[in-house]
């Protein structure tokens, strides 16, 4: 979990440097209504793309770790989307997993 004093910055940074060293990070969302989500992230070499850079309220450029997004016909390597509309600074929908042997 993101801790309070941590930025978006710093807990991104995190799952990132984690998956790039092999740890096994993944994002799930369930909401009320409506379908969940589930999310795998990836190492950063797996993506060839831009960044994706978001203002989290007083957190400037926020860079997103590299995720497999899927969901119908969509399976791709790109930055997490999750659900920025509604990231704020102390909280979002998501709950964050990781693989502990």
């Amino acid at each position: 979990m993101k801790r309070l004093t941590q930025t978006w910055n710093d807990f991104f940074n995190d799952i990132q440097n984690k998956a790039n060293s092999g740890e096994i990070i993944i994002g799930v969302v369930k909401r009320s209504s409506g379908v969940g989500h589930v999310v795998a992230f990836m190492p950063a070499s797996l993506y060839r793309g831009d960044d994706k850079l978001i203002d989290i309220e007083d957190d400037k450029k926020v860079k997103f770790p590299i995720a497999l997004e899927g969901g119908g016909n969509i399976k791709e390597i790109k930055p997490f989307i999750g659900s920025e509309l509604e990231i704020t600074r102390d909280n979002n929908e998501y709950k964050y997993y990781r693989y502990i042997k």
